[in-house]
């Protein structure tokens, strides 16, 4: 089957990154090949990596009474999604971790590329867990490691960012 019009070549690798698109949540990035397709859930390094401690966290208070969990996540004043879809998925790992549902609060404000913290707060300590997003090239840095990697041969199948960064410690 040829490729659609204006699409890449049979067997060659394309990146695309996604915003509100209806089947993709806000951040993620399609690398289409049509014959090794990867769709990662974030192009930040960081917020994967960051996924592990946020469920390690939040298991470490369940069995601690008194504590409570919320996310709080700022994007720039024109972001239109809340919440955005690193902080639906940082949400499901704190889930995950906690074994029940966890309150986000959305900020839009300035330029923002993007902050994302869990709270763990009891009355007479709080640990935060934080990724931010100092600069926009770090979703360019993220898309141009996963195209490097799709570049080399690799068998006909569905990948992840997870994926990509397989040899980074501590991804699940």
């Amino acid at each position: 089957r040829p490729p659609p019009r204006g699409g890449p070549l049979l067997g060659t690798a394309r990146v695309r990154g996604a915003s509100m698109a209806p089947t993709l949540r806000e951040g993620d990035l399609l690398l289409v090949s049509y014959r090794r397709p990867v769709r990662p859930g974030d192009l930040v390094v960081g917020v994967l990596a960051d996924g592990t401690l946020f469920r390690s966290g939040a298991r470490v208070v369940k069995s601690v009474a008194g504590f409570d969990v919320h996310i709080v996540e700022t994007h720039h004043a024109a972001k239109m999604d809340a919440p955005s879809g690193t902080a639906m998925a940082i949400g499901e790992r704190v889930e995950d971790g906690l074994g029940r549902t966890v309150p986000v609060s959305s900020i839009r404000v300035g330029s923002v590329p993007g902050t994302h913290e869990v709270l763990l707060d009891a009355a007479f300590e709080q640990i935060s867990l934080r990724h931010e997003a100092r600069d926009r090239r770090v979703f360019a840095d993220g898309a141009l490691t996963a195209a490097r990697w799709l570049a080399a041969p690799r068998p006909p199948a569905l990948y992840t960012m997870r994926d990509v960064l397989a040899p980074m410690p501590s991804l699940p």
